[in-house]
């Protein structure tokens, strides 16, 4: 009845083969469909468990990460984890760089030209200036000797003063930018960073007119940058309140340094005079805005270490 050597069996023969087949694979836990009897309850729970396990790895801050995980015979994909950090995208090393940059631009005067004109210029009108003098008409540029500076000790001493108020500048500039990097409020440190953009033009402003008198910046940039910088990290991590007070005595104090050296700018320096003019309105601005952004006023031992400070910056920074 069979047909064997061709593997064709007839009916009855199959099925009973095909029963006693099905008792020895139920005797070596193989069920007939070919599956592992041990193991069928986890064969159809994997689709299940994979969705859980992708699920798992989820993370507190948001972050999906889908994990390669086997199962079966197929790999699940995997995905990048992408930051949610919402105070900063910058990790440490990178927030060190752009410091580092910050400082070099700086001491470097790579910033170019200042973003608005300089009063210096007889066609720029300063803003919120009255009673500014005209500045001299110079047919042959900006570089042009003054005809009230010709004489060359008067030359060195109004470069003198423009060092010590280009230096100030430097100091500006990492003033905020320390206390815009430990700013509790992050509307804080926009404010603090749209007032620095301010004293970039003062910046530019200052070291040109330095190369219009044939001189250079201070020689202790570095030192005034650190010195600052440190300082203003310090101040924010005080508070807010408390690096709002400290911004605003040290406009009070650059604004009565500003009074001084305008008095003591020759009479004929108008150049001179007109970015000063102008960088006083500024100073003055940024510190009603300190104190109307609630700046507490700051102790007496700490505004008499201040201005101290600020003495050796500026006997320094006139003459190197």
């Amino acid at each position: 009845k069979r047909v064997g050597m061709v593997g064709v069996w007839p009916e009855e023969s199959q099925c009973e083969s095909r029963w006693g087949l099905r008792r020895s694979r139920h005797r070596f836990g193989v069920l007939p469909d070919g599956r592992n009897g041990a193991s069928s309850k986890a064969s159809r729970l994997r689709p299940v468990m994979a969705r859980v396990v992708n699920r798992g790895h989820r993370s507190r801050s948001g972050v999906e990460t889908l994990r390669g995980e086997r199962v079966g015979s197929s790999l699940s994909t995997m995905e990048t984890p992408v930051s949610n950090h919402h105070h900063s995208p910058l990790s440490p090393l990178d927030r060190l760089l752009v410091e580092v940059d910050a400082c070099l631009r700086t001491l470097t005067g790579v910033h170019g030209e200042a973003p608005r004109p300089n009063p210096a210029d007889a066609s720029v009108v300063p803003e919120g200036v009255t009673g500014c003098p005209p500045a001299p008409d110079q047919t042959g540029g900006a570089t042009s000797p003054d005809p009230a500076l010709e004489s060359e000790p008067v030359r060195r001493h109004v470069a003198g003063l423009m060092r010590v108020n280009h230096a100030g500048e430097v100091a500006a500039q990492a003033l905020y930018r320390g206390q815009a990097l430990t700013a509790r409020s992050s509307d804080l440190g926009a404010r603090l960073d749209a007032a620095r953009q301010e004293e970039i033009d003062h910046l530019v402003w200052c070291a040109r007119r330095l190369e219009e008198l044939g001189s250079h910046p201070s020689r202790f940039g570095l030192l005034w940058y650190g010195g600052a910088f440190a300082l203003g990290a310090l101040a924010g991590l005080a508070g807010d309140r408390v690096s709002l007070g400290f911004l605003a005595e040290t406009e009070r104090q650059v604004s009565e340094h500003l009074d001084g050296h305008l008095t003591r700018l020759p009479e004929g320096d108008t150049r001179s005079r007109r970015i000063l003019v102008q960088m006083r309105v500024e100073e003055d601005a940024h510190r009603a805005f300190a104190e109307a952004h609630g700046g507490v006023p700051l102790p007496g031992p700490v505004r008499g270490a201040m201005r101290a400070a600020a003495g050796v910056m500026k006997w320094l920074a006139y003459r190197v």
